[in-house]
């Protein structure tokens, strides 16, 4: 696999790194995930992030939940749950800012995923292509609608079930 050591190269000096690897089960539902600290964060950073995506979790539609993503993406805009954080921007903001928070999920944080297997690039594409379609930009969405199906088949939401085949659904 990748190592946490390739990502803090790749990083400004210092930057502060911690991967979060789903087991295999979280593919299934039924898994954990691990956090792996990089040699520049400390527990206190580790601790805070995981608050602040937490508080999050815990009520992701309130102005509250909302803060404490935007303050986590502020502090922390490497780990992998700012990739998640920019994803449930995406789902709880309208307009432009669902499109921006949609866009840098897919741009910057594409290959982060959640304990349960949930790829952020993946359904980053299938949440802002079904937005830009209600929105009347169906050729934008035929885009991300047709990079979904050949790069991320076996791609699944957070029910486990695979989003090509809930394309023409949503």
């Amino acid at each position: 696999g990748v190592t946490t050591a390739f990502y803090e190269s790749k990083l400004p000096a210092g930057a502060p790194v911690v991967r979060v690897m789903p087991n295999a089960p979280a593919l299934v539902g039924a898994g954990v995930s691990a956090l792996a600290p990089g040699r520049f964060v400390t527990p206190e950073q580790l601790k805070e992030a995981e608050n602040l995506y937490q508080t999050m979790n815990n009520d992701w539609r309130s102005d509250g939940g909302k803060a404490a993503l935007e303050k986590l993406i502020t502090r922390y805009p490497d780990i992998n749950r700012t990739g998640c954080a920019y994803l449930y921007l995406g789902q709880v903001t309208k307009g432009e800012e669902r499109e921006k928070n949609l866009r840098t999920a897919i741009e910057k944080h594409g290959d982060c995923m959640y304990g349960d297997g949930v790829v952020v690039g993946a359904y980053a594409r299938f949440v802002l292509a079904h937005h830009l379609k209600s929105a009347g930009q169906a050729d934008a969405a035929k885009v991300l609608f047709d990079e979904l199906k050949a790069q991320y088949a076996t791609a699944v939401d957070h029910k486990g079930r695979l989003l090509v085949e809930q394309i023409d659904k949503g």
